[in-house]
């Protein structure tokens, strides 16, 4: 798909090839493929600054050994040791073989929350939502300094300085300046309120409609209304 398209939202039901989530205590990865059934759904949406991602997985209510010698059975979600931030390693593809991989150190996802659903017919549904590094940072992090030149290079030390994102970063060029104080608000927060301000070159100032920030699998882009508009949309089908 361009990357005109994938900057609207967009859904993906596919086939999980790898699937490991690593316990926050340490250790070796939990393998989740082989588990149960499962649907995946991912989204990147231009009006989202971070990608997501759900799996939701139907497994039977015992059907792992406590390991501790006594033969008993644990629940699923006791046997992989997962709470809220664990690292996951992902990788899926639909049914015309494109792949998406999310299984290096920098673009890896999280788990930010699973849920569990009403069993049914002794079998327990769950749904695992995951999220990237620089949302969970976004919670954790604020902005202090004072920043003064174009809105771009702001934007841009906010990313690599706050979020500490070493993902590739597309950020169109504004032509105006503006100066301010981050008075202890989140990263996303402030790059979504300087977005409103920005005036890209070559469109005059008063005239523009502002700049979207979002992520796309390929990394974070800070983009003018107008250039998205002006991008020639050529599709290719992925997903259903």
């Amino acid at each position: 798909m361009s990357e005109a398209v994938s900057e609207k939202t967009k859904l993906i039901e596919g086939n999980i090839t790898k699937f490991d989530i690593y316990p926050n205590s340490g250790g070796a990865a939990q393998n989740l493929l082989g588990k149960g059934g499962y649907h995946l759904y991912y989204y990147e949406n231009i009006l989202s600054p971070t990608i997501e991602l759900q799996v939701s997985m139907l497994t039977t209510g015992s059907d792992a050994d406590a390991g501790d010698g006594s033969g008993a059975s644990i629940s699923f979600m006791d046997s992989i040791k997962s709470g809220s931030g664990e690292k996951v390693f992902i990788e899926f593809e639909d049914g015309n073989q494109n792949k998406i991989a999310f299984s290096t150190e920098d673009n890896a996802l999280y788990l930010n929350r699973t849920e569990k659903l009403p069993e049914q017919n002794k079998k327990a549904p769950y749904t695992f939502h995951l999220v990237t590094k620089e949302y969970l940072k976004n919670e954790q992090e604020r902005v202090l300094e004072r920043y003064d030149g174009k809105i771009s290079d702001s934007v841009s030390s906010i990313f690599k300085n706050i979020l500490k994102t070493n993902k590739q970063l597309d950020i169109e060029p504004t032509q105006n300046t503006y100066s301010f104080i981050g008075t202890n608000k989140k990263p996303i927060w402030c790059m979504n309120w300087l977005a409103k301000k920005c005036v890209p070159d070559g469109v005059p100032s008063g005239s523009t409609s502002g700049y979207f920030l979002f992520e796309t699998r390929r990394g974070f882009k800070f983009k003018s209304i107008e250039k998205l508009f002006e991008t020639p949309k050529v599709y290719t089908k992925i997903g259903r």
